[in-house]
């Protein structure tokens, strides 16, 4: 077969492959919910989390079954996880109340609400009509720039930049998240170091199940703020909400 050949194949075959992964994935939803509703919860969760962790795949259906499985497990930092996965998803008022509701219960810390953090939630919740009204502001400013610089108007020779400057800052607020990802602790008793290394002193003890908002990553490390200060946490014993 001839190189031509091959290339016109090649989406023949990812075409093919795709489709056998997405049926692949339907099985294994269907084999976790058949499981889920005869109430053999320790089988489905087994298959939920390979298609959650291993195939990075999952519904927002799978994530209340799986919440309800892991709070049944006394599993708290879990079904935290997965609450707060459905919630990223669908801002449901009543997933937020199970979710202070569990954090309350056990007593954790990372869940408090105050202004900012309401703030940060609308954000995202409306980040997509944000973004595209900020482009078209962009649009509009560039498109006035362009006729600005037409004129030559004294106003134009000493601010030449200043419409352009305004579009680029509008572009960094786009691409600058204000959202800082979010982890829950998955052991007991996690150090919080006051630096990346494990000599370093340690800052506090948190309870498996809090929630830590991480700012950056170095190494093995997650750096957070707590109290608005800089702390460390080691990788490992964090589930990181990554949506």
């Amino acid at each position: 077969m001839n190189t031509m050949n091959k290339i016109k194949l090649l989406p023949l075959i990812v075409t093919f492959i795709i489709t056998d992964l997405v049926a692949q994935n339907e099985n294994l939803m269907h084999k976790a919910d058949s499981l889920f509703e005869i109430k053999n919860y320790v089988d489905a969760k087994n298959v939920y989390e390979k298609l959650f962790f291993e195939k990075k795949v999952f519904t927002n259906s799978m994530l209340l079954k799986m919440s309800f499985i892991e709070e049944g497990l006394g599993n708290h930092d879990k079904a935290l996880l997965f609450l707060s996965y459905h919630y990223n998803e669908t801002f449901d008022e009543e997933t937020l109340m199970k979710i202070n509701s569990i954090a309350e219960k056990n007593q954790l810390s990372g869940f408090e609400q105050n202004d900012m953090i309401y703030f940060k939630n609308l954000f995202k919740k409306n980040k997509n009509k944000i973004y595209s009204f900020l482009l078209l502001i962009i649009v509009a400013l560039i498109s006035f720039n362009i006729q600005f610089f037409k004129t030559k108007t004294k106003l134009a020779k000493q601010n030449p930049y200043f419409i352009l400057v305004t579009s680029i800052f509008f572009l960094l607020i786009i691409n600058f998240s204000i959202i800082d990802k979010e982890g829950i602790i998955s052991f007991e008793n996690v150090f919080i170091m006051n630096g990346p290394s494990p000599g370093s002193d340690v800052y506090k003890i948190l309870k498996k199940g809090s929630k830590i908002r991480i700012r950056n990553e170095e190494n093995i490390w997650y750096q957070i703020d707590i109290n608005d200060e800089k702390k460390y946490i080691r990788k490992k014993n964090v589930y990181l909400i990554e949506n």
